[in-house]
């Protein structure tokens, strides 16, 4: 590793630009302190950028001609087109991968999407299964969203979902579980390795969080000031736990349907009851 602050690389690395240093020797550049810890004598670099975009990520260099003294303008032409070569490769890459991500997640909210969220769940089900661990699925389904959508239009409404989809990430981020925006106003969570009980705690967190928060939307220059959105907006959600599944005489789900399914009938019955609060297969959890 070499800081960027250091030597022809690191020159080459901050400009962005080919250098050629045919005498090491008197270049303002040039950094004796690895040749000294090395034993190792440099006499010329080619040092040319890998650039992609606007942005460079590397540098290719090469040191010491192996039948010259020196490197000359030409090799330096010849590298540049090689580290071209190397950029282009490197962009083709990052647009597959930026693009495999895009299909994974929800337009909206930036939040996985169904298709994504059932292909992982089926994952973490197979790995409950080989390491005898725990999962639970949150199925959240907002109250009242559709008067909002009646009232304000459908853009509030749309600006309403991508603050509850943050509202979300921030409960719940990447390295605690996945969150994705299950189609309208419903969202589902996978939580590995949390049984039933933390499953309903984490649940009980978001419908607090959900209850507490004003969405402030921007309305548009023609359509006035922000708009406020408080208490209206709560949330009805279902917990099912993996294992308390697997208890049942149906034994556990071989695929996420049934516990899809299970967390959503756990959502409904919230709702049946009152709305704004937590239930799972067994029970609920009244709001508090």
């Amino acid at each position: 590793r070499i800081p960027a602050d250091r030597g022809i690389v690191g020159h080459t690395y901050r400009s962005g630009q080919a250098y050629l240093a045919s005498r090491t020797k008197g270049d303002p550049h040039f950094d004796q302190t690895f040749d000294d810890q090395l034993g190792f004598e440099t006499e010329s670099v080619l040092s040319v950028p890998i650039q992609v975009g606007r942005s460079t990520c590397g540098v290719l260099q090469l040191v010491n001609h192996r039948d010259r003294e020196s490197f000359i303008e030409e090799e330096l032409k010849l590298l540049s087109l090689f580290a071209g070569f190397i950029s282009t490769s490197l962009q083709n890459v990052l647009d597959a991968n930026r693009a495999q991500e895009l299909a994974k997640r929800d337009d909206l909210t930036g939040l996985y999407n169904d298709r994504y969220f059932n292909q992982q769940l089926n994952d973490e089900i197979e790995r409950a299964d080989r390491d005898a661990l725990e999962l639970c699925v949150i199925f959240l389904d907002l109250d009242h969203f559709k008067e909002v959508n009646d009232q304000y239009g459908h853009l509030v409404g749309s600006q309403t979902l991508a603050h509850v989809g943050r509202l979300l990430a921030e409960v719940v981020p990447p390295e605690a579980g996945t969150v994705a925006r299950y189609g309208g106003d419903e969202f589902v969570l996978i939580l590995p390795s949390a049984d039933l009980r933390r499953g309903l705690e984490i649940a009980e967190t978001i419908r607090n969080r959900i209850e507490a928060t004003v969405f402030s939307i921007d309305r548009g220059l023609d359509q006035g000031a922000t708009l406020e959105i408080g208490d209206r907006i709560t949330a009805s959600i279902g917990v099912a736990s993996y294992r308390a599944m697997a208890d049942t005489d149906d034994g556990p789900p071989s695929h996420g349907d049934r516990l899809i399914r299970s967390a959503d009938q756990a959502m409904y019955r919230a709702k049946a009851l009152g709305k704004n609060r937590v239930c799972h297969p067994g029970g609920d959890a009244p709001a508090s």
